[in-house]
């Protein structure tokens, strides 16, 4: 392996694992510190390359001054919060082409290093089912994966490595990435793995032999986790959405959805602002994950993308989640209907697949704009619309 790639696999595996370390040593309140640390570092890898399209430029002027003039009375109330995100939103921005072009010029090299990252984090994970890290802060957290502080945020992470991984390998590799991965989602247990699981599993299974085979060990392992005593109580009670009910899991998701409702009617549809989620009056359901928890969880982060932007930006924010919808419909739609992983559709499978992960941030479970699978997303939009001609002709 090339110095160069050396480097590559250095700089993913850094924003893919510091994050979480910089969180849990540091006691933030969020990864976001973790991830702008990262992306400087992963923009320094490409000092030599920040090129920008004058598209993607103009497409980032513009977001920036739509929401610096759709917000100048949060940045006067909160400078620092507000005005630097807007800098964090640019400086992804830019990180974001940059990776598009180097998966454009190395895309044999970038599926080399997502399957590597894909090994070392699924070994993390079984490691963790073997041993307890319980020091430089982590004994604070009780479902703790190795550099990681909870099994979501580990999915999170692992998943564009995962799908990337499981759509370049061969047929016979993939069934063991697949297997560990069910061990891993019972195991934790991981909802949310379980989740990017059969995503990827449906992403690429184009034949019926090919569904049975990678479905059957997941209902396998299901009916010995159960039939061995397994906690299924994990599973059932994020069913159970009510006032008595005392899973802070499925409270937080239900929140994710009223807050964004609550935040529509009391502004009459304008949003609460940029990076204001969760400064509108309390609901029973924050009032009730504040009894159980004795704090507000994820109000600011919306629990899920989709619901942060609702909140804050109203209906047009309502539009912008439609829009993410199809587009990640479309990618969808796109890897179902290729037969196979191909040469010529090397660059435009991986910005799909980059689209169709973020399907799990946007609806289910995320912490805020700032993450892995937001640049991931950036940079197969990048791809996909403002890149196409460019390794469209490199393919012909």
């Amino acid at each position: 392996m090339l110095k160069k790639e050396y480097l590559a696999l250095l700089a993913f595996l850094f924003i893919a694992l510091m994050p979480s370390i910089i969180y849990v040593l540091l006691s933030q309140s969020s990864t976001s510190v973790g991830m702008l640390i990262s992306v400087i570092l992963l923009m320094t890898f490409y000092c030599n390359s920040i090129v920008l399209e004058i598209s993607w430029l103009l497409f980032a002027i513009i977001i920036i001054l739509v929401l610096l003039l759709t917000n100048l009375e949060g940045i006067i109330l909160n400078p620092s919060k507000v005005g630097g995100s807007l800098f964090f939103l640019l400086l992804y921005l830019i990180a974001a082409s940059q990776i598009g072009d180097f998966i454009i010029g190395n895309s044999t090299k970038i599926e080399s290093i997502f399957i590597k990252i894909t090994s070392i984090m699924i070994a993390f994970g079984c490691f963790s089912l073997l041993f307890r890290f319980d020091f430089l802060g982590y004994e604070q957290y009780s479902k703790s994966i190795f550099t990681f502080y909870e099994p979501s945020h580990f999915a999170l992470v692992l998943s564009p490595f995962f799908i990337v991984t499981i759509t370049v390998l061969k047929p016979k590799y993939k069934f063991f990435y697949i297997l560990s991965t069910i061990i891993l989602s019972i195991m934790l247990p991981s909802l949310i793995l379980i989740l990017i699981l059969l995503i990827a599993i449906v992403v690429n299974t184009k034949k019926i032999k090919l569904f049975l085979l990678y479905f059957t060990p997941i209902f396998v392992g299901g009916y010995i986790f159960l039939a061995t005593g397994g906690d299924s109580d994990y599973f059932t009670s994020r069913l159970n959405i009510s006032s008595t009910s005392s899973n802070l899991s499925a409270l937080v998701y239900a929140q994710g959805w009223l807050d964004a409702y609550n935040s529509l009617i009391e502004t009459n549809y304008l949003g609460l602002g940029f990076q204001q989620a969760g400064t509108n009056s309390a609901s029973w359901l924050n009032n009730r994950i504040y009894e159980l928890s004795g704090m507000y969880m994820n109000r600011n982060d919306g629990s899920f993308t989709a619901s942060k932007i609702v909140s804050e930006f109203g209906v047009v924010g309502l539009f912008l989640v439609l829009l993410l919808t199809f587009l990640i419909a479309k990618a969808f739609v796109f890897l179902f209907k290729v037969s196979s992983y191909c040469e010529t559709n090397k660059v435009k499978m991986i910005a799909s697949i980059f689209l169709v992960n973020y399907l799990v941030e946007l609806y289910f479970r995320s912490a805020g704009y700032f993450t892995l699978g937001t640049l991931f997303m950036l940079t197969g939009m990048y791809l996909l619309y403002f890149k196409k001609l460019i390794y469209v002709k490199n393919n012909h």
